[in-house]
């Protein structure tokens, strides 16, 4: 899944069972031509929730110890710094969100306004690159973030039909976003189902 938006890649390795998973970040680094350092391994778990996969981060794991047949790999946003004379800071870094896909549909019963919409979950979450860097001239905003995320989906999105773009704000309400996109960003908690930054009732 590459940061672009551009359709994803499945490949095929064939590795042997004893073989490190140092190897197979190897051969998807050649084949992809990202460096080991821009590929993350996630596990999709149950509400379309994305998980990095710990056994993929320790290089001397053995491919026979891990269960899944298939991985689902991302390219992974790298922020390096801007002073390059700090030795500290000197190291690039993946910084990200997580966003997911969800949808409400009203439900005809409910026993409260807050079970009214049913949230489902579709689609393959993506991954936002996010720098919080104050200093930074590519400090992340809410219209970049939204700007990103068209760009990812654009290809899935049908682009004759106007009337299915609506007009929204950006997350903190300003006229900072110009643009109209057929989607709404919410703050969610990680499973995707309340609001994280409401009150206990929303």
């Amino acid at each position: 899944m590459r940061l672009d938006g551009s359709r994803p890649t499945r490949y095929g390795i064939r590795l042997d069972g004893d073989s490190p998973i140092s190897q197979l970040k190897t051969q998807l680094s050649t084949l992809s031509l990202l460096s080991i350092e821009q590929i993350g391994f996630f596990d999709i778990t149950s509400s379309s929730y994305l998980r990095r996969n710990p056994f993929m981060d320790n290089d001397l794991t053995k491919i026979k110890q891990l269960s899944l047949r298939e991985f689902l790999a991302y390219e992974l946003p790298i922020n390096t710094p801007s002073d390059i004379s700090d030795e500290k800071n000197s190291s690039s870094s993946s910084s990200y969100i997580i966003a997911i896909h969800r949808r409400l549909e009203r439900q005809e019963r409910y026993l409260s306004p807050m079970t009214r919409h049913k949230i489902l979950f579709f689609g393959q979450p993506i991954l936002i690159p996010y720098n919080n860097n104050n200093n930074s001239e590519n400090k992340i905003t809410n219209e970049s973030i939204y700007k990103i995320i068209f760009k990812q989906l654009e290809r899935l999105l049908r682009k004759n039909n106007d009337s299915i773009y609506v007009s929204n704000h950006a997350l903190d309400c300003d006229d900072s976003l110009k643009e109209r996109y057929p989607f709404i960003l919410k703050y969610v908690n990680d499973d995707g189902k309340k609001c994280s930054i409401c009150s206990w009732n929303r």
